[in-house]
């Protein structure tokens, strides 16, 4: 596979803080990867280090086995959506997506059949005479994703690019960018804090903490396999449990530190007990619509969990949460 994005021990600074923190990165040729993160993690800064829109204060970039950390965008063969789209609102649909080939010089001959092309891709070519104004959200979106293809830049970056949008259109415009990735096979940076947008259009992810990087992986491997007690916490629903230097019962011994559940892996006891239980005093229950979601606390931390019927007992009642010693993590504390 080709090597299309390299980041060596790169590093940027903000006075005395590391917004990133020599981190090192490869992004093969075609894959589409996200940097997902809560704010402030270091993914944004990461990505405009990338685009050129920042520089670093060490480190190497490369992009397909060229060197730009010093270069300016617009000499990086790269193209960005942005949360805003960014339009310009008074050119047209198609201006705005032949604006980038007029900046790189492509001849008019060649512009007008590219703009076509791929606004068809992108199903927007009936909008092509249309202003900003005159599009939905999610529109605007699609032509600014049309805009940063049309140029074929080795790497697209996408700067939370849902972010504006209601459920509704963030869902229809992130099944397009993985319909557009899966026929077009574009190489993807794409940054995100929302991890059901990670775990949809990934093909790899970075997890990224304080300026660090702390897993990169597959969806499963990171969801399944999570590296570190914040990568647990971050991806996915969770519950964990305070363990005393050993353990007795029918749990395993181990060293103090705390043992991960997510909460599709615990139930109620009733009757023969699990391979691991813990009395648990139930606080509240919600119904969701179609399931209930119990919470209850117990003396080493709080569970919740979802039931597809109603809980015998309610509110203050004693009863047994048991899970299964497979579907646990655990993490010593540090």
């Amino acid at each position: 596979m080709v090597c299309a994005l390299r980041l060596e021990r790169v590093v940027r600074r903000y006075g005395n803080h590391a917004a990133v923190d020599e981190i090192d990165l490869s992004v093969e040729k075609g894959e589409f990867l996200t940097l997902l993160g809560p704010s402030g993690c270091g993914k944004t800064t990461t990505l405009r280090l990338i685009g050129g829109m920042d520089r670093p204060d060490g480190g190497i970039i490369e992009i397909m086995g060229r060197r730009v950390d010093r270069l300016p965008s617009h000499k990086r063969d790269t193209a960005t959506v942005f949360q805003s789209g960014a339009l310009f609102p008074h050119l047209t649909v198609a201006e705005n997506v032949a604006y980038g080939l007029k900046m790189r010089g492509v001849s008019k001959s060649d512009i007008a059949p590219r703009v076509k092309r791929i606004l068809d891709v992108v199903r927007m070519e009936s909008f092509s005479q249309r202003y900003p104004a005159e599009m939905s959200g999610g529109q605007r979106q699609r032509v600014a994703l049309a805009r940063a293809m049309v140029v074929e830049p080795s790497i697209l970056l996408f700067d939370e690019p849902m972010s504006a949008l209601d459920l509704k259109l963030k869902l229809e415009l992130r099944s397009e960018i993985r319909r557009l990735h899966e026929e077009l096979g574009y190489t993807a940076v794409f940054v995100t804090h929302d991890q059901s947008e990670a775990m949809a259009l990934s093909d790899r992810i970075a997890v990224m903490n304080k300026g660090k990087i702390e897993q990169i992986g597959s969806p499963i491997e990171i969801f399944e396999r999570p590296a570190s007690e914040f990568v647990y916490t971050f991806v996915g629903e969770s519950c964990s449990l305070r363990l005393p230097p050993a353990l007795g019962g029918t749990g395993p011994d181990v060293a103090a530190g705390k043992v991960f559940i997510r909460p599709t892996s615990l139930g109620l006891v009733n009757g023969a007990g699990a391979e691991n239980e813990v009395v648990a005093r139930i606080t509240s229950v919600e119904y969701l619509g179609g399931t209930y979601r119990i919470h209850a606390e117990t003396d080493r931390g709080n569970l919740f969990f979802d039931s597809p019927a109603a809980p015998a007992v309610g509110p203050d009642h004693m009863v047994k949460v048991g899970w299964k010693t497979a579907d646990a993590t655990y993490f010593p504390n540090s």
